[in-house]
């Protein structure tokens, strides 16, 4: 599954990817989740400002991750 969702407030877009994976294991599901963030209509007048955006797409990133998985997930990665 694939979604694209505009996210205006940064002007920025985020596409999430979803799959289920082959079966490796007995009672795991392997799962893919993507998750792209762009910007294409920001204009940069310095290095400075490129790494606050960078930042900024980042984070988004981040919480949309962390939106997409649940408690027993994260105790997975340890």
């Amino acid at each position: 599954m694939q979604l694209q969702l505009p996210q205006e407030d940064l002007r920025c877009a985020v596409t999430l990817n979803q799959a289920m994976l082959a079966l490796t294991d007995e009672g795991k599901i392997p799962f893919l989740l993507d998750i792209d963030v762009s910007d294409e209509w920001q204009e940069f007048s310095d290095e400075e400002s490129i790494w606050l955006r960078l930042d900024e797409l980042r984070c988004r990133k981040n919480l949309i991750f962390e939106s997409c998985i649940t408690d027993k997930t994260r105790e997975l990665f340890g």
